[in-house]
């Protein structure tokens, strides 16, 4: 039982530790968009976050669709970019 105390415990602390260090850089259109340091590299590491209207079956099935996944990723990607980046 400690163990498992002292496993959440590490799990939030961890999380607390992790949501402090992105900072928010854009909030536009529902997509929020986070940057932190990539330790060990001159890039940033980047997070985008947003919610999508339907099933979790359907999510599921277009991750495991990896072709149509990222021909869906690039057209959103496309019709947001302008917007995002400015």
């Amino acid at each position: 039982m400690n163990s498992w105390v002292v496993g959440v415990g590490f799990m939030l602390l961890s999380a607390a530790v992790q949501a402090q260090a992105w900072q928010l850089v854009k909030d536009e259109a529902g997509i929020k968009v986070y940057l932190q340091p990539a330790e060990g590299s001159n890039f940033q590491a980047f997070r985008a976050v947003t919610r999508i209207r339907t099933s979790l079956a359907q999510l599921l099935a277009l991750q495991d669709d990896v072709s149509s996944a990222c021909a869906w990723m690039h057209v959103r990607i496309s019709a947001h970019r302008d917007r995002l980046f400015r």
